[in-house]
């Protein structure tokens, strides 16, 4: 009876440390394939991660990592795949989620990266998923949408998201030129660090509201402020209207544009650092695909030119405004 146990006990640790040496190779590898994605080799992260995928076809991280060495429709079926997955773990369907309303915004479907970034918070991406989700209900001309989600996340959290959902809330009410409710909701926001990248844009609309109310001293206090910040604005344009919620009216910054995928790649990670909002943009050409990579939307030139004047500077990039 006791050689029997024995034997079973052997056999029981056999199995495990077989099991073990499987999950290590994949969680290994997996890593590997991260790492080589992330530094722009794509050719070698493809054969690592294929590797993964042909001892164990389940493995959705692998296989979501996978997708992007693919080209752009052959990545998105197999982000379609995972997100309608209900047996796939919930962060990677977020993720997939996610990267498909990427790249709906990116070609302009609004509506489309709409219903993909909801469905990415609802798997519980990142709360960013979820001003995404405003930010293009928005821009699919459904401000009534987009006020409810942004008035969500200004109530609930106290961080940078919630400080871009106030911002966003207060050019919807400036939008109808409602300046009061607009200043009200601006004057809630603790003063930003001088690097922060809602720091400029806040500022611009607290002044807009304050020439729109006549508040003298909030003029003054709002103007000083914005010359600490350097001379972006004479004098003459501090009072610039900012501009309607239209795609006609809204901007991103160019940092770069590549003939080939992987250099466009390597530039979205290293600026991973300076914004949350970073695409590549795919373009046929008579001479082949471009691979342009934009950082950031925003809803005026001038706003675009100062994040770039500054925030990119700062971090060593260049960039010029485009319209999205």
């Amino acid at each position: 009876m006791t050689v029997k146990t024995e034997n079973k006990s052997k056999a029981v640790a056999v199995v495990l440390a077989a099991v073990f040496s499987i999950v290590s190779y994949a969680q290994g590898n997996v890593f590997e394939g991260r790492r080589l994605l992330e530094s722009g080799n794509v050719p070698e992260a493809q054969v690592v991660l294929r590797n993964v995928l042909e001892r164990d076809g389940s493995n959705a991280q692998a296989l979501l990592l996978y997708a992007r060495t693919l080209n752009t429709q052959s990545a998105l079926k197999v982000y379609d795949s995972l997100a309608s997955n209900e047996s796939v773990e919930m962060s990677v369907r977020a993720q997939a989620y996610r990267l498909m309303g990427d790249y709906s915004f990116a070609k302009g479907d609004t509506e489309r990266a709409a219903e993909m970034y909801r469905e990415s918070s609802r798997c519980g991406e990142e709360l960013f998923m979820r001003h995404r989700w405003a930010l293009s209900t928005a821009l699919s001309a459904d401000t009534a949408g987009a006020e409810r989600i942004w008035s969500d996340l200004s109530k609930e959290y106290r961080d940078r998201v919630s400080k871009s959902a106030v911002l966003y809330l207060a050019r919807l009410k400036m939008q109808r030129g409602d300046y009061t409710a607009a200043h009200n909701l601006l004057s809630q926001i603790a003063k930003p660090s001088s690097d922060s990248p809602l720091k400029a844009p806040l500022l611009v609309s607290r002044l807009q509201c304050a020439y729109a109310l006549d508040l003298t001293d909030d003029i003054l206090e709002t103007g000083s402020q914005i010359k600490s910040l350097g001379d972006y604005l004479e004098s003459r344009d501090q009072h610039t209207v900012i501009e309607g919620l239209s795609t006609d009216s809204v901007f991103a910054v160019q940092v770069g544009a590549f003939g080939v995928k992987e250099n466009a790649l390597r530039l979205k990670e290293q600026l991973g650092d300076v914004s949350d909002e970073i695409v590549i943009l795919e373009t046929a050409t008579g001479d082949g695909v471009i691979y342009r990579v934009r950082v950031g939307t925003f809803f005026s030139r001038k706003e675009a030119q100062l994040f770039s004047e500054k925030t990119l500077s700062t971090a060593g990039f260049t960039g010029s405004v485009v319209q999205k």
